[in-house]
């Protein structure tokens, strides 16, 4: 029964706390997919100066360029794509007016240093869902976080709103930037959700399966950015965040 979801090309996440580890798997997970003829797919998320407790101790975004720099390296001239920093980008307003200049200035920076070492790379910025911020507000968000340096934006990443309206609203993003594409998560959007529940939300299913076929201009591909029944958090029953739960995996499955 699991092969629904074993079986599917998924996310790798990766997050700078242990660099040496990180390197190794992306240098492996890339040779493979090379061997394979397959694109690796990349999340970068909860980098080493994720909180902004730890920006004043460093220096503004230092050790994050250097992680993001070491990362690069990692993928050598892969066409790897990259999901870049999940949720970074629409928990920045809540900060303070220089704490979120600084957050958005060193995701631009990501960004670039991402791209320069790795011109074959596609990098997309995460921009949320459509439910969490307006079409508008989060355009001025993504310039501000470097989109004209990116090759587009993902959205509904970890989440499970229907493709139908992801494609919506990626599309008035997109024509407000200039035409830029989009990716969609859709592992866990195989069935419309009530409520603005987030975290192991009960009712999910398994959604469309990876590809580049989506039969929008726009849409680059559907991905399964989080690995379908990989637990959000100590929330609804569910283990700590990341932490496979078997149980949660099968409803999936069988709500499909």
């Amino acid at each position: 029964r699991l092969q629904a979801i074993s079986c599917v090309p998924q996310g790798v996440w990766v997050s700078g706390r242990d660099p040496a580890w990180e390197v190794s798997r992306a240098k492996h997970i890339v040779e493979k997919a090379k061997q394979q003829g397959k694109i690796p797919l990349f999340v970068i998320y909860d980098g080493p100066e994720h909180s902004k407790a730890t920006w004043r101790h460093v220096g503004t975004g230092k050790a994050y360029e250097e992680w993001m720099g070491i990362f690069a390296s990692a993928l050598g001239a892969s066409s790897a794509w990259i999901v870049f920093e999940p949720d970074a980008l629409l928990l920045a307003p809540a900060y303070s007016e220089e704490d979120r200049a600084m957050r958005l200035e060193e995701l631009k920076n990501g960004v670039r240093i991402l791209k320069e070492q790795n011109p074959l790379a596609r990098v997309y910025i995460d921009a949320g869902h459509h439910q969490w911020k307006g079409a508008a507000f989060v355009v001025s968000l993504l310039r501000q976080a470097g989109i004209e340096l990116a090759d587009g934006f993902a959205l509904n990443v970890s989440n499970h709103q229907t493709v139908s309206e992801e494609i919506a609203y990626g599309v008035q993003i997109a024509t407000l930037i200039g035409n830029t594409h989009f990716i969609i998560d859709t592992g866990q959007a195989g069935k419309k959700v009530e409520g603005k529940e987030w975290c192991n939300a009960p009712g999910r299913a398994l959604g469309q399966i990876p590809t580049t076929d989506t039969g929008n201009a726009l849409v680059a591909a559907f991905v399964w950015a989080k690995p379908p029944g990989e637990s959000d958090g100590i929330c609804n029953g569910g283990p700590p965040p990341g932490k496979f739960w078997l149980e949660y995996a099968l409803q999936l499955i069988a709500n499909e």
